[in-house]
């Protein structure tokens, strides 16, 4: 039989080296859910720059309008064209964008889940 001290000494390594390998993974998992916001922040950051970009231009072009005299013909014909184009393409982006911040997000709520069902696991 080991004597007392030894067996708390024993004891108390064993307690250091449970902490350290529960800090560490926590750590991962707090580096995972940042690198995860930040790509969830980063494709909608970038999804209302391009389609503020893409009607910063229908809106100077509207405002133009209102302050000129334009033929009926003219008007008629320009906006359709670009209207088709830039609905379309704004909405392809939307629906890329919005689709990877899904992927994303449903990876990371998995990831929290079995983080969760591991930790009572361990309890």
């Amino acid at each position: 039989m080991m004597p007392k001290r030894e067996e708390l000494e024993k004891n108390n390594e064993d307690y250091k080296n449970a902490l350290e390998r529960q800090l560490d993974n926590f750590k991962g998992d707090v580096n995972k859910i940042g690198k995860s916001a930040l790509w969830i922040g980063g494709g909608l950051f970038a999804t209302y720059f391009l389609v503020d970009a893409l009607t910063a231009k229908r809106k100077k072009k509207k405002a133009k309008l209102k302050k000129e005299v334009v033929v009926v013909e003219e008007a008629a014909k320009a906006p359709a064209k670009e209207n088709l184009l830039v609905s379309t393409v704004k909405e392809q982006a939307i629906i890329f964008a919005l689709g990877f911040a899904a992927q994303q997000l449903a990876k990371f709520l998995s990831e929290l889940d079995s983080k969760e069902e591991d930790g009572e696991k361990d309890s």
